[in-house]
C-alpha cells in the first residue's frame, strides 16, 4: 500500500482562490494546481500531444519576448476568454492537437492559470491537475511523503464552481486509496461535499456529459458558453483522457511531463 511506512497522515489543504495562499507555507510541500477551464486542461492535453514543454507567463508583452528567444515555439493565451492578437493559440484544449504543439514549445499567459501556478513557485513539486489527468495524478500523489496543497485558480478573483469540483474529485479518490493516509483541511471537505452532491460517478458513462452540465452552472462556464466555446467545457469533462502529469520546474520556468511516475 502507498505511505504504508508513514506513522503521520498526510495533510491535505484546498485554496479555493490562489490569493488565499501565502506562498511560503508551500515550501516542502506538494503542490496542484487547477484551473479547468482552461488553462491546465490545455496544459495536460498539449503535453499528452507531444509539446516539450509549457513556459507560464504573467503578461502578454513578457510572452512575445520569451517567444523571439525560444526557438521552435508558439505563443498562446488568452485575456478574458479571448484568443490575443498575433498569437498563435487561445485556450481551447480541442486546439492543442498532435499536428500543431507536438515538438513545440508553447509560451503561456491566461487571465487566471497561469497566475496561480506562478503562486506556487516555492512548493517543492507543482503538479498540474485537470479531470484528463486526475486518475494518473492521484496515482502519482499517493507516493507523496509530504503536505499537500490544492489550489484552485477562480475565475476574475472569483471562486469557481468547476474548480472546487476538481479538487473534491481529487480528494475523494484519495480518501478511497487509504483513509488513514490522509487528513483533510474543511476547504477540502468542503470540496469533497460538493463533489458527491453533484452525483457524479467517473464510472458512469454519462458522467462527461453530467460534468460539462455541471461546468455549465459555473461563471466560468457561463462565460464560455456566452463567447460559443461550450466545446471547451465538453472537453474539459472528459475523465482520463491524457495520460500525462505535468510538473512546473520554477527554476527553469517551464512545465514538462514527469519522467517517472515511480519517483
Amino acid at each position: 500500500m502507498p505511505n504504508e511506512n508513514t506513522t503521520m497522515p498526510i495533510f491535505v489543504h484546498t485554496y479555493f482562490l490562489p490569493d488565499h495562499l501565502i506562498p511560503r507555507q508551500l515550501a516542502g510541500a506538494t503542490a496542484v494546481v487547477a484551473d479547468i477551464l482552461r488553462a491546465t486542461t490545455c496544459i495536460v492535453q498539449a503535453l499528452a500531444n507531444g509539446a516539450t514543454q509549457v513556459i507560464p507567463v504573467l503578461e502578454v508583452d513578457e510572452a512575445r519576448r520569451i517567444a523571439l528567444d525560444t526557438p521552435n515555439s508558439l505563443l498562446v493565451g488568452e485575456r478574458h476568454g479571448q484568443p490575443l492578437p498575433g498569437f498563435d493559440l487561445g485556450n481551447s484544449p480541442g486546439q492543442f492537437t498532435p499536428s500543431i504543439v507536438a515538438g513545440r514549445s508553447l509560451i503561456m499567459t491566461t487571465t487566471n492559470g497561469t497566475k496561480a501556478l506562478l503562486r506556487c513557485r516555492e512548493a517543492d513539486r507543482v503538479l498540474v491537475g485537470s479531470f484528463l489527468n486526475i486518475s494518473l495524478l492521484v496515482q502519482l500523489l499517493t507516493r507523496t511523503p509530504n503536505r499537500l496543497y490544492l489550489v484552485c485558480a477562480g475565475t476574475d478573483g472569483q471562486v469557481t464552481r468547476e474548480d472546487v469540483l476538481f479538487a473534491g474529485a481529487l480528494i475523494t479518490q484519495l480518501r478511497q486509496t487509504n483513509p488513514s493516509t490522509w487528513e483533510f483541511d474543511d476547504a477540502s471537505r468542503m470540496a469533497e461535499t460538493t463533489w458527491l452532491a453533484s452525483s457524479i460517478d467517473l464510472r458512469n458513462e454519462l458522467a462527461p456529459q453530467q460534468l460539462a452540465e455541471q461546468f455549465a452552472e459555473s461563471q466560468g462556464g457561463r462565460n464560455l458558453i456566452a463567447i460559443g466555446h461550450r466545446q471547451d467545457l465538453e472537453f474539459a469533462a472528459v475523465s482520463d483522457s491524457a495520460p500525462v502529469v505535468p510538473w512546473f520546474d520554477p527554476a527553469r520556468g517551464s512545465i514538462q511531463c514527469v519522467p517517472d511516475l515511480d519517483r
